[in-house]
């Protein structure tokens, strides 16, 4: 399995989170909500990065990091295992699984994903700058951004 699989799958988890009725909601803060699905998604995220680039650096919106300068580090994948947490446990629809690589001091944004549970849609893009959008159906549904 490669990351495109492995963030497809956090999506999957996701998606599947967002099914139930019973869903529970605690607070990091004020007005910032973190679910089962944030934790489920992130778990399988961090860990799973972690295997397939043992060398590389994640940090995670859920996980605490020791991480204090990205740019030291060949490789760092930046993980929001959940982006819209508001609009998941309000339902709309609106949230995303969002995952970034970012290449050492000089070489910047890298990759990206981000699969959209909600709508069945995965964009994603890398460098050069280039984005595509595909259903989890596997249609191409033109470009991301």
């Amino acid at each position: 399995m490669g990351v495109v699989e492995l963030v497809a799958r956090a999506g999957a988890v996701v998606r599947d989170r967002y099914a139930r009725r019973d869903l529970a909601v605690e607070y990091k803060g004020p007005n910032d909500p973190v679910t089962e699905a944030d934790r489920a998604a992130n778990e399988l995220l961090c860990e799973g990065l972690a295997k397939l680039l043992p060398g590389a650096q994640v940090i995670a919106e859920e996980t605490a990091s020791e991480v204090d300068d990205p740019s030291r580090a060949d490789l760092t994948f930046f993980v929001d295992p959940l982006d819209g947490t508001r609009d998941f446990v309000e339902r709309t629809g609106e949230f995303s699984v969002m995952v970034g690589l970012v290449e050492g001091e000089k070489g910047g944004p890298r990759r990206g994903g981000r699969p959209h549970p909600g709508a069945h849609l995965c964009c994603g893009g890398g460098r050069p700058a280039r984005s595509s959008c595909r259903s989890s159906l596997g249609a191409h549904a033109g470009p991301s951004m």
